[in-house]
């Protein structure tokens, strides 16, 4: 009985394995082997260099955006350095007028 089930199995796998869509080569001309390798190998690359621009745009992008970060903390540090300035010689100005 086991081998009867096996052997069913193994037929209904080797008539599912022939019916997949893949390109039957055997089949094509030579020529047409060809033209269909190269439209392939283009395609491949164009896709490939579409992704390579994508990450190196996507990279330049994240360089910006992190300079323009470190540009916002640098004039907010400037910022709050002058207002420190200011508020101390303020101070200055008004332990003077008390003393006078």
């Amino acid at each position: 009985w086991n081998e009867r089930r096996r052997g069913a199995n193994r037929d209904s796998y080797m008539a599912a394995a022939g019916t997949h869509d893949f390109p039957k080569l055997a089949e094509i001309p030579g020529p047409e082997v060809k033209e269909r390798t190269t439209m392939t190998k283009q395609a491949l690359k164009h896709e490939l260099d579409k992704q390579v621009s994508t990450n190196t745009a996507m990279k330049r992008m994240q360089k910006e955006r992190e300079k323009a970060l470190e540009a916002r903390h640098l004039q907010q540090n400037a910022e709050e350095m002058v207002a420190l300035q200011q508020l101390e010689h303020h101070k200055k100005e008004l332990t003077k007028d008390r003393k006078s």
